[in-house]
């Protein structure tokens, strides 16, 4: 049995091009651009083989039915 497990993690720069470029160096891997209705444009690159999704997009304003911390 499988058992989905999603992190999430934040970044100081704005400039998310800057932080693709570092994460692709750093993993030896590539981001491949997407764009999506509900969550606007992000990066997508599989790692490990097809075991493990990344998932690079800029931060939103959490609502008021937010689940991610504040201090996040």
């Amino acid at each position: 049995m499988s058992t989905e497990r999603v992190e999430v993690y934040g970044f100081e720069t704005e400039e998310i091009e800057e932080f693709r470029a570092a994460i692709e160096e750093a993993l030896g891997l590539t981001f491949e651009p997407f764009d999506s209705a509900s969550v606007g444009g992000y990066y997508f690159a599989t790692f490990c083989g097809t075991h493990t999704e990344l998932t690079l997009r800029f931060n939103q304003q959490p609502d008021s039915s937010s689940t991610v911390p504040e201090h996040f």
